[in-house]
């Protein structure tokens, strides 16, 4: 119990922290920010469409996107193109019939939550072993305490910001779209991202461990955004040829621990799953960079 209450002491500490060096307004400013012109941009995209599909049909064109589409996105071409594009079966048949513009958002969450992690994360360990400060720190907790309670912070605030970035993007939708109940739309888009905060779990351990491996700041910073980009197109790497030709394609067996697949589902079952496979991989991540960390002077 007092090992838990320390990490916790630790994780306050860490967004308190945050909100007094405005670093968490900052975080969570870059992510808005990032939110809303993806989802202006991918409104806008939309919007062309529409205006050609207009053309086309010789139908007036509406002063907002979002008219023409509702009957655009039933068809059997798009349900088509989408079911290509998701290259899963289960997942599609969930998807299907959701607005686009909440699978738009669903798509900026996921792609983005990794990046966030990492930018939020990543210098925060590598940061105080630095300067220093951790030794007086490590006087009343362990140095996994310590750690551990930093992940739980940047849980936290990297939540926080996604849940921010969501009700931006949904204003950005209210405005642009016409002939949709944008109402409808807030809750989903606060599901997916619920659900991108569940994906940035494994991240977060992945900036964190690397933050735990040097006590530069910068190196941390430049590392994990690689790192993050390695690791998210290693599951393409691993359908390659060259893969299968040297015998590298039997790692994709472990596809389930590092896919996001779940986390799409409707299913309970299916996003719990998947939820715990990310945050046992994310702790496998810290678990390697704590390795180092414990063995070299604070």
């Amino acid at each position: 119990m007092k090992a838990m209450s320390r990490m916790l002491q630790t994780a306050v500490c860490e967004l308190e922290s945050a909100l007094h060096s405005r670093r968490a307004l900052v975080l969570a400013l870059l992510y808005l920010i990032s939110a809303i012109c993806c989802m202006y941009g991918t409104i806008s995209l939309f919007g062309k469409i529409e205006a050609e599909v207009a053309k086309v049909l010789q139908l007036p064109e509406g002063g907002k996107s979002g008219v023409i589409s509702a009957t655009l996105w039933k068809s059997e071409a798009f349900s088509r193109m989408v079911q290509k594009g998701v290259g899963d079966d289960l997942v599609f048949a969930d998807i299907q019939g959701l607005h686009p513009v909440e699978l738009a958002y669903a798509w900026i969450a996921f792609m983005l939550a990794p990046f966030l992690a990492a930018w939020s994360a990543s210098n925060r360990i590598a940061e105080e072993s630095h300067s220093g400060s951790v030794r007086y720190v490590l006087v009343r907790c362990t140095r996994a305490q310590w750690a551990l309670g930093k992940y739980l912070g940047q849980v936290f605030m990297v939540g926080l910001a996604l849940l921010l970035g969501a009700l931006g993007a949904w204003l950005v939708a209210a405005f642009r779209l016409g002939g949709v109940d944008v109402v409808t739309l807030l809750p989903g888009m606060m599901d997916w991202a619920l659900r991108a905060w569940l994906y940035s779990v494994s991240w977060l351990g992945l900036a964190l461990g690397i933050s735990q491996m040097t006590r530069s700041s910068n190196y941390a910073t430049f590392f994990a955004p690689i790192g993050v980009i390695a690791l998210d197109i290693l599951p393409s790497l691993l359908q390659a040829d060259w893969c299968r030709e040297w015998g590298l394609a039997n790692l994709d067996i472990l596809s389930p621990l590092y896919s996001n697949h779940g986390l799409w589902r409707r299913s309970l079952p299916a996003v719990a799953t998947s939820a715990f496979h990310l945050t046992v991989l994310g702790l496998f991540y810290w678990t390697v960079g704590h390795a180092v960390f414990r063995r070299r002077d604070a």
